[in-house]
């Protein structure tokens, strides 16, 4: 009798499309179930059969290990308390209006369920070779389904459809619910994308066309590296997971990153700052202040000599201060905004005066940081110091918070 696995592709997917210990664990430290060469290609040799073999156990004792991590750092969170009991509230105010109003479902139901039906009939033609126009398409914007298998393979091209159709009636559904106030809408469609999202098959490594193609030419071999940095993403992470998105040992400050020469003139508990050292001859009289959000290091205006706003203002003339805001900890845990304000900029302004006998600056002020700037420029203003700043430069800065969009549901 032939093994139900028949080849490595399916071995895998089988295996992996689980997600649980017991069923990839078992599918895979076990290694290639009895007769599965029955199924592989021909002329595979015995070496390649074997290195198949080894691979699927390591992918299998990674996830065993990944899980085993994962249960040891599960703890009580008053963050994710809180988050979780808004989600759970937002999905309860629209199960409430669901039911004052179930028809809605049901016709939501009823034209989905339509358009899987026209779905799997064009995914028929398509596997029989016909050309087919697609009932639902990505947004040009939306790089989860770049690659030429999601247009090309009636096999992917039907997952993708099925995807957006779900997706498509899930936002069409929040939105034509009735009983709900303004923000509790937003909430709703906040929490039901990431459920959405989460979901998609571009997540997934078995209805992910490019995670296949590479898995099938490395033999798993990016899976094995994958879930090891996971692991390890996971054991340097404070909380959660913060995920590498570079290679962290690739940098260096004041080596390939922050190069601008300068030094720290003042300090206090909250902030460092820089004054950096002039390239021309000559300076405009009035220095330049540049206030950046604490979210960041100081130096995301300082990478590399070729990008840098710092090194282009110096070179340019100007006399360039910059705020480096600590690292907090649980002893900061009752600063105040008014004392970023005072510890920040107003603190900053009073030692560039003593650095330099200016008594007012320039203000250059990024994301957060122009908040903060912008809160300072009012607050001087009203007790009548707002001679202080003789002009304020705003980047990416959002000052009206009436609307803030997502962000909105934190």
């Amino acid at each position: 009798m032939q093994s139900a696995w028949h080849n490595p592709f399916q071995a895998l997917s089988s295996g992996l499309s689980q997600g649980l210990p017991q069923g990839l664990s078992q599918a895979l430290s076990q290694g290639l179930p009895d007769g599965l060469a029955l199924g592989l290609p021909e002329g595979l040799s015995q070496a390649e059969i074997e290195a198949w073999n080894n691979q699927l156990k390591e992918i299998g004792e990674q996830y065993q290990g990944l899980m085993q991590d994962l249960l040891s750092r599960i703890a009580p969170s008053e963050a994710a308390d809180s988050i979780y009991s808004d989600m759970r509230e937002s999905f309860e105010a629209g199960a409430k209006s669901l039911m004052q109003n179930p028809t809605l479902l049901w016709q939501t139901q009823a034209r989905l369920l339509q358009d899987q039906w026209l779905l799997w009939q064009q995914a028929m033609r398509g596997m029989a070779g016909e050309q087919v126009t697609p009932l639902i398409t990505p947004a040009k914007s939306d790089r989860r389904f770049k690659d030429e298998a999601w247009t090309q393979d009636p096999h992917y091209m039907a997952i993708m459809q099925q995807y957006l159709l779900f997706s498509q009636m899930v936002e069409e559904l929040v939105e034509s619910l009735s009983g709900l106030d303004e923000t509790q809408q937003r909430n709703l469609m906040f929490y039901a994308r990431q459920l959405v999202n989460a979901m998609a098959p571009t997540n997934f490594i078995t209805t992910n066309p490019e995670v296949m193609r590479r898995t099938l030419e490395t033999r798993g071999q990016n899976l094995v590296d994958g879930l090891a940095r996971l692991r390890e993403d996971l054991g340097n992470s404070a909380e959660g997971i913060n995920v590498r998105m570079t290679d962290r040992g690739a940098f260096g400050v004041g080596e390939n990153i922050a190069v601008t020469p300068g030094s720290v003139v003042y300090e206090n508990e909250l902030i460092q700052l820089i004054q950096y050292t002039p390239t021309t001859e000559k300076t405009f009289k009035t220095p330049l202040l540049i206030v950046p959000p604490w979210i960041n290091k100081y130096y995301i205006l300082d990478l590399r000599e070729d990008n840098s706003m710092v090194k282009w203002l110096v070179d340019k003339g100007h006399t360039v201060f910059l705020i480096s805001w600590r690292n907090p900890g649980p002893e900061q845990r009752d600063i105040t905004w008014a004392d970023y304000m005072q510890m920040g900029p107003i603190s900053a302004m009073e030692a560039i005066e003593q650095a330099c006998g200016e008594k007012s600056v320039n203000l250059l002020s990024y994301c957060v940081g122009g908040t903060l700037a912008a809160s300072t420029v009012a607050y001087l203003t009203s007790t009548r110091r707002g001679r202080k700043v003789k002009s304020v430069t705003y980047m990416a800065t959002l000052q009206d918070f009436r609307d803030p969009g997502d962000i909105g549901v934190f």
